[in-house]
This record gives structure tokens, sequence and C-alpha cells, in this order.
């Protein structure tokens, strides 16, 4: 279990620990719990995500599947705006218009207006 051990790391060590620690469970599989505020930094190696609010657990869910529960989208406003009310009302999809949101971007709107 490693909480925010990362705090005293600048980039460059921060990614060489990241890096060895892949690497170690590549050779010896096991749960690894990470406490982390960067989630920038983690989430492309994360299996389960579970996002804590206080004592209450937000959400826990394996990696991929939370990042589906999300969608970015880009482009011109009037277009997007048409695709979003598109999508939450009628269910559609927009294609190539879209792309799942980051861990952190999700983190931030589960997490709006706690403490």
């Amino acid at each position: 279990m490693f909480g925010e051990v990362h705090l005293r790391m600048d980039a460059p060590t921060r990614q060489q620990f990241y890096n060895e620690l892949i690497t170690d469970f590549a050779e010896r599989p096991r749960t690894i719990v990470i406490a982390s505020h960067l989630i920038g930094e983690v989430e492309s190696f994360l299996e389960t995500v579970t996002i804590l609010d206080g004592k209450t657990v937000l959400l826990s869910d394996e990696s991929e599947r939370f990042r589906s529960r999300g969608i970015t989208l880009t482009g011109p406003t009037t277009v997007v705006e048409r695709l979003y009310v598109g999508h939450a009302a009628g269910g559609r999809r927009c294609r190539s218009d879209y792309r799942p949101s980051p861990l952190q971007d999700l983190f931030i709107d589960l997490t709006r207006g706690s403490s």
C-alpha cells in the first residue's frame, strides 16, 4: 500500500518509481493499493479505481468501465451542445467526436462541492 508516496519526488523520480513498480508487479503479480491525488500520473496503469469523499466511497469500478462513464466533447460550441443534448436525451453516441474523459476530470466532477 502506497499513500502519497510521491510527495517529495520530482517528476523524473516519480516516473522512475512508477516504472520500477510496474516492472516489479510484472515479475510478482499482487494487489497494490496506491492513494494519490496525482491521478493523471497513475491512471494509465490502474486496473481498479475507487474514489473516496471523506469516509464515503463514491465509486469503485474497473478503470475501463469507470472511464466509460463520462465523455469529453470538443469542437465548436454549437456542435458540442447539439451532440450533448442528443446524447443525453436520446441516447445517441457521437462517433468520432468524443473520447473517454480522463480519470482526473471524472474525479473532479464526482467530488465537486465537497471540502
